[in-house]
């Protein structure tokens, strides 16, 4: 066999190896119209929003209101903003000098807030503005007198609640305080334990 001869077979023995080699690194593409998966939610359920909300609240007022009791009743947007009607009544009844003085003290009014989802609590700080109606009743053996008032109220407090798995049911607590246009200079405390369903 000549030189040439042998040369030109060697170098297509080398053709022939690199092109199989080459083939078998080829790795076959991905299908251009794999679909991703979806992306999945993160971060803490919102409990309230889009829900209706009654509830409940016990607890006592400063400012020798005594005790009390209220009813909320709202709805949290989709964006956790809370739009509500509430109510507050304190009643409170002692002798002076053989002289029965009771008091009846309301706060009917409209809250704005904010709802807050941290794990299983919900905080909601809140404003709110309305009208305080006061009654004292006075009373000495069969004489009676009373006098109502009432005057514009503003208020603004924060409530931390916790849901009961797997119930509507909401509990905790509500801190506030308010003002009202006669009496600039006062504010008392109102703190209440709460009871709620959502709906």
């Amino acid at each position: 066999m000549s030189k040439k001869t042998f040369a030109l077979a060697a170098a297509v023995v080398t053709l022939l190896t690199t092109s199989i080699a080459s083939a078998d690194d080829v790795k076959p593409a991905a299908p251009a119209n794999q679909d991703k998966p979806a992306a999945q939610p993160s971060g803490p359920e919102h409990k309230t929003a889009s829900t209706v909300q009654i509830q409940g609240t016990a607890g006592a007022t400063t400012g020798g209101l005594g005790l009390g009791a209220g009813l909320r009743v709202g709805y949290t947007l989709p964006q956790k903003l809370y739009l509500g009607a509430a109510l507050k009544f304190n009643y409170t009844s002692e002798e002076v000098k053989d002289v029965k003085v009771s008091s009846a003290f309301y706060r009917p009014g409209v809250d704005f807030g904010y709802d807050l989802s941290t794990g299983p609590a919900i905080i909601r700080p809140y404003v709110g503005a309305g009208v305080a109606v006061q009654r004292i009743d006075l009373s000495a053996g069969s004489a009676q007198y009373f006098e109502t008032a009432a005057t514009p109220a503003a208020w603004g407090g924060i409530q931390l609640l916790g849901e009961i798995p797997k119930t509507p049911v909401l509990v905790g607590a509500d801190v506030s305080t308010f003002v009202v246009a006669t009496d600039t200079s006062a504010h008392p405390i109102d703190a209440n334990l709460v009871l709620a369903a959502r709906f």
